[in-house]
């Protein structure tokens, strides 16, 4: 059927709606996993759409998540440290890790860090360990 005036079609088309379980589909507006039929690999759109994301990140270089630690044996070193005469201060500038952090693991608000965090942490540790031992002899 055409309008008359401007010659357009006018009506219902046929659906061409993407298959669920596609990011196609999320796009279009399909945003609720448990309402989802799902696809044939037992995917909803949202996961569709996020694993899409996830792999495009890793193409780019994005690194996969890594989960924090416990951080809790270094920060009673960490504790330690005023006694021997390195400031909290001295010590996050040595090891690179912010001066947040730092005070953080040793008033014991923040309990795990990235790994990363960590080994930088154990680093700078090992570094000063001597000047430990000497300031407790």
């Amino acid at each position: 059927m055409r309008n008359p005036r401007t010659g357009a079609r006018v009506g219902k088309r046929a659906s061409s709606e993407p298959p669920h379980g596609t990011t196609a589909r999320y796009l279009r507006g399909c945003r609720s996993s448990g309402d989802c039929p799902r696809n044939a690999d037992d995917l909803s759109c949202v996961e569709a759409r996020n694993a899409a994301r996830r792999n495009q990140a890793r193409r780019r270089g994005v690194p996969a998540y890594r989960a924090s630690v416990d951080a809790t044996q270094v920060a009673r070193v960490i504790r330690t440290l005023p006694d021997t005469g390195v400031s909290l201060r001295q010590f996050a500038k040595k090891s690179g890790v912010g001066r947040t952090t730092v005070a953080g693991l040793a008033n014991g608000s923040v309990p795990r860090v990235h790994p990363d965090t960590l080994a930088r942490l154990a680093r700078a540790l090992d570094a000063i360990r001597p000047a430990m031992e000497k300031e407790r002899a």
